[in-house]
């Protein structure tokens, strides 16, 4: 009664009833055969003919490069054969080291030594030109009299004695000093005539002129002194 129950059930629903199994012989059990080195190589080979016979603008590779894709041209900058590759010989990779560390220090010694040495030069030519335009300059001293002027007196006599210096400036401030006292006298004779008589108003006596020097004379020197600079003013011009 149940399965007439679930069959009539199932053919209502619209699902098919299930089969019996069918009975099963002798069973053969194959092992695998998985892919080998022979089935590989044959991948890799169809793989590379594909990449070659391939179309549609893509880049054309060299067999080499498809046939090892690792390997580097010998025009390349990485390129390494296999004897520098795995050479052992460290200790002459140690010694070209050190060989290469020397010359290095050796290069910057020599640097060190030929800037010092343009060093030295700059500074001798700076003190020898220095050293030059001092004597040049203490002979335009010399020629101009600049320092000799230095412990020379402001004026052209002696301050304590009074007395007038025997050169040139002397002479002249002697004329000066001459000229003055003579229009000194002069003035006080004009005075005495301009405004007193000739005889005291309180006593009548008659009255004393001031004495008036002659004029005095310009020395020869200074004469020779003003000749000889009016013709180098007019030989200047």
């Amino acid at each position: 009664r149940t399965k007439r129950m679930s069959a009539s059930s199932s053919s209502s629903a619209g699902i098919r009833p299930l089969l019996p199994a069918p009975e099963l012989d002798t069973v053969r059990n194959l092992a695998p055969s998985g892919r080998g080195k022979a089935h590989r190589q044959e991948c890799e080979r169809m793989e590379k003919e594909r990449l070659k016979m391939r179309s549609q603008n893509y880049l054309r590779e060299d067999e080499d490069v498809l046939d090892n894709p690792f390997a580097t041209s010998p025009n390349a900058v990485g390129y390494m054969t296999d004897a520098e590759r795995f050479h052992s010989d460290t200790a002459g990779e140690e010694k070209l080291l050190r060989e290469k560390q020397r010359q290095r220090k050796q290069q910057e010694l020599a640097y060190k030594r030929e800037q010092q040495e343009l060093r030295d030069f700059a500074r001798y030519r700076r003190m020898q030109e220095k050293a030059e335009a001092e004597a040049k300059q203490v002979e335009q001293w010399r020629q101009d009299g600049v320092k000799s002027k230095a412990n020379k007196q402001s004026v052209p006599y002696n301050p304590i004695t009074m007395q007038y210096n025997d050169d040139l400036d002397g002479e002249r401030l002697r004329h000066q000093d001459q000229n003055i006292m003579y229009r000194a006298k002069v003035r006080s004779e004009l005075l005495n005539q301009k405004s007193n008589s000739e005889y005291n108003p309180i006593t009548g006596a008659k009255m004393h002129h001031v004495h008036v020097p002659p004029r005095p004379k310009t020395p020869e020197s200074l004469k020779q002194s003003k000749r000889n600079s009016l013709l180098l003013d007019k030989y200047k011009q």
